[in-house]
């Protein structure tokens, strides 16, 4: 019975942590801006870098976790599973909103 509990509790923690990071990648992204200049060069603009770049292959893995530590709360190893959501999030926008393709890259 007492591994029944544990097991219940197991799981309901993990749902109420992937909802948690649902709502951490939705406001991380929201929280990014993406523009295009006249000349049709993208610039990103996220909330845990300084600087503007233009090919997300340029943002800083362990910069994003840290923001994720101090702003949300979040372990390293948190952290590093919404690094690659918010990445494909990213991504997609920037694909499928911005006509960009190979975002890594151009």
């Amino acid at each position: 019975m007492e591994n029944i509990e544990n097991k219940f509790s197991d799981n309901e923690s993990e749902e109420k942590l992937r909802k948690y990071l649902g709502r951490v990648l939705k406001l991380l992204v929201e929280d990014t801006i993406i523009t295009m200049d006249d000349e049709g060069v993208i610039s990103i603009k996220t909330p845990f870098e300084y600087g503007e770049y233009s090919r997300i292959r340029y943002f800083d893995v362990w910069i994003f976790v840290e923001y994720c530590k101090d702003m949300y709360g979040l372990t390293r190893e948190e952290s590093i599973i919404l690094w690659g959501e918010y990445m494909n999030e990213i991504n997609q926008i920037l694909k499928f909103v911005w006509g960009v393709s190979q975002s890594e890259y151009n």
